[in-house]
């Protein structure tokens, strides 16, 4: 975005006209009226994008092995990988831009173009609530100060080489966005790691910005933080990102498969926003130790500093989701309408109850969860609590966090999550998946409408039914209604607005109604046989996940908002001219 400048023009003529909103000036003295003063002020770009990564899949091409190339232009995500921290080492590669423990920012000023009679020097004073920061030189070059955030007075004196000179006051507003995203696989950027690195083989392989999380400088979340820093030069962005793979809000367990034939799974634990999360397996090998609860990794990032926003993704695992894909994955195709059968994984289990039933218990038990996680970002009721690892070992029991220091409440915003279970029909009607003849998607027609009906728009108390006609024909639902006993996730985020004024975003969801797994290449996130074979490499875990089309859209509505909460570009205040010679 070009930079504006604020122009004062001292031309006799115009003396007397206003030069700001509310200021005036008289004419001014015959020697300065030559003198010209332009001024401006910006923030160094901490999130740099200034090229695009063009990929390819040409063997011959010599950038094959690093999966492509990169070109002048920005494409809205940063082009240097994620930094970790040397005194924080837990996090892992979660970080763009400083975090100073002055509290102060870099500031240039620049008035390089105004003009005058011969070189001409400037001089600034800018009132920080103590000794006026100040600065001088020639009026070519930019200098550069360091403030603290908020709102400062400046004072610039240009003069020429008369020695006329002319001052002009006004007022500078110095702001560094922190921001930090929180969660799981859709925060990370599980499902679009489309870079790469020459494997030992010489192939290539995924690289990760930091592979025990599957965490992807290319996800939206990241593209995010990178559309508020490009909105305006006068401020900059700081971001840490500590989602995870796999997060939930406390302990539990994501399953794995371990054999489709016969179907076996694994329940692998998992912990995130205030429990501990097992390391990822990367190359087939299980890196050892634990993340950190991701409530104590930002705090102890920002060394407490108050945070402008976090971009969270939270409940689908503590849900559920993954545990739906497996069982109707591999149910499905030999038994249709999985969400009233009891998943294989568990027909050993005493009193084990149809998938439909188990996933309205986890949705039950997810508002519960969202209230113990309300006062780790300084909202609802209670303290902030989460498990600690302690020498290397998970803590017995939670015990007092200091919580995220969130500026305001509605600063969270919390996504929803994009719908995965609608295509369109030939006349471009919206209509659930099915899985067939292409298994893209997990789930049949009435299995995808009970995913979205249950999980995403459920209310509770408020009776859905399941539509029973398909070509080809499918065994008839039931139950054919079901009365929820818990919201469904678009629900419960929604009304967290009111319980703990964090901001709902449903933009993604909404407008993904029909790009779901089936919707070929308006789809919006990866199906099945997609995450096997339209990557190379080959990335199975982004199934379900946001392919390119899924994480832009993320970019668009989380950056839209985003900016909203956090007030950027930021207020420009008008310039006055001070009479007489300076």
């Amino acid at each position: 975005m070009a930079t504006q400048r604020t122009v004062l023009i001292l031309a006799a003529a115009l003396a007397a006209a206003p030069l700001g909103a509310g200021s005036a000036s008289a004419a001014p003295a015959a020697p300065a009226a030559a003198i010209q003063v332009r001024w401006d002020w910006s923030m160094p770009t901490l999130m740099v994008d200034r090229l695009t990564f063009v990929p390819t899949e040409d063997r011959s091409d010599p950038d094959w092995a690093k999966g492509g190339s990169y070109v002048p232009g920005p494409d809205g995500i940063p082009d240097r990988p994620m930094r970790g921290l040397r005194r924080y080492r837990n996090a892992g590669s979660a970080v763009y831009g400083v975090f100073p423990r002055s509290r102060r920012f870099a500031v240039r000023l620049d008035a390089s173009a105004s003009t005058g009679s011969g070189s001409l020097h400037c001089r600034w004073a800018i009132a920080d609530g103590g000794a006026p920061t100040r600065a001088a030189g020639p009026c070519r070059r930019t200098l550069t100060v360091r403030l603290p955030e908020g709102r400062h007075r400046v004072m610039l004196t240009v003069s020429d080489g008369t020695g006329a000179s002319r001052t002009a006051a006004s007022h500078i507003t110095v702001k560094n966005v922190l921001m930090a995203i929180l969660g799981d696989s859709y925060g990370s950027g599980e499902g679009f790691p489309p870079f790469t690195e020459p494997s030992a083989a010489g192939g290539r392989q995924i690289d990760w910005d930091y592979p025990s999380c599957n965490r992807s400088r290319w996800s939206g979340f990241v593209r995010a933080a990178q559309a508020v820093e490009s909105a305006d030069p006068r401020s900059n962005v700081t971001l840490v990102d500590v989602a995870c793979a796999g997060g939930e809000v406390d302990k539990g367990y994501i399953r794995t498969i371990t054999s489709t034939s016969p179907p076996t799974t694994a329940e692998i634990p998992t912990g995130g926003i205030r429990y501990p999360k097992r390391r990822l397996l990367v190359n087939g090998e299980q890196l050892p130790g634990y993340e950190q609860p991701q409530i104590d990794q930002v705090r102890a990032i920002t060394r407490g500093a108050p945070v402008d926003s976090v971009l969270l993704s939270i409940g689908g695992n503590d849900a559920g989701l993954t545990d739906i894909g497996i069982a109707c994955a591999l149910e499905d195709l030999a038994d249709p309408n999985c969400y009233n059968e009891v998943p294989f994984y568990w027909d050993t289990v005493p009193n084990a109850r149809p998938l439909y039933e188990v996933v309205q218990d986890n949705l039950t038990a997810v508002p519960h969860r969202y209230r113990q996680m309300a006062p780790c970002f300084g909202s609802g009721a209670g303290t902030c609590r989460t498990t600690k690892v302690v020498g290397g070992e998970i803590a017995t029991s939670y015990t007092p966090a200091r919580p995220v220091n969130l500026r305001k409440p509605r600063g969270l915003i919390h996504a929803v999550y994009p719908d995965v279970t609608s295509g369109t029909d030939g006349s471009g009607a919206v209509v659930p998946c099915s899985n067939t003849p292409v298994p893209e998607s997990p789930m049949n027609q009435i299995d995808n409408s009970w995913a979205y009906e249950g999980l995403y728009i459920g209310v509770k108390g408020q009776p859905y039914t399941l539509p029973s006609t398909y070509s080809p024909p499918l065994p008839a639902p039931d139950p054919a209604t079901i009365d929820p006993d818990a919201d469904g996730l678009a629900t419960l985020i929604t009304a967290n607005a009111q319980r703990y004024g964090w901001t709902p975003q449903r933009q993604v969801f909404m407008r993904s109604r029909g790009h779901g797994l089936c919707a070929g290449d308006q789809a919006w996130e990866y199906g099945l046989a997609q995450a096997q074979v339209l990557q190379n490499p080959a990335n199975p875990a982004g199934a379900l996940h946001p392919n390119d089309l899924g994480q832009e859209a993320y970019a668009v509505a989380l950056g839209g908002t985003a900016q909203q909460v956090t007030g950027v570009p930021v207020h420009r205040w008008p310039t006055s001219l001070i009479n007489g010679r300076g």
